[in-house]
């Protein structure tokens, strides 16, 4: 295994757009929630679409920020790819979460290997004793 730098540019870059997901998501989560009149210009209808969005986009922030700690470590290539793609699903960072699963599926040789299981014990002659 050699380290490299994309696993750990593609952590960061996790990191900061799930961070960004998280903050948004509740802050806007709260804000629709305990003040409506501040979304007086809104639609009903855009107002509950909102109020669904966020809590959404705080889950995918948090699955961002988890998978790039295990990209950070080279640990769990699948669940940092999972987390890559929850960063790019979020607006407006967006292209970081692009980037993300790109150098996290061009890095893949440099996340840990998952260790083989050992090869199972001959069967013991009960009569050899």
């Amino acid at each position: 295994m050699q380290k490299q730098w994309k696993a750990t540019t593609a952590g960061i870059l996790s990191i900061i757009a799930g961070t960004w997901g998280v903050m948004a998501g509740v802050i806007l989560t709260v804000i629709t929630s305990a003040y409506p009149p501040a979304w007086i210009l809104l639609t009903p209808f855009q107002t509950v679409i909102l109020n669904r969005l966020c809590p959404v986009a705080a889950a995918l922030g948090l699955v961002a920020i988890l998978g790039g700690v295990f990209a950070v470590r080279r640990r769990k290539w699948g669940l940092a790819l999972a987390g890559a793609i929850c960063a790019a699903m979020i607006p407006p960072p967006f292209f970081l979460g692009a980037l993300a699963v790109i150098l996290v599926a061009v890095g893949r040789d440099e996340f840990e290997k998952p260790e083989e299981p050992a090869p199972p014990a001959p069967p013991m002659d009960e009569g050899s004793e």
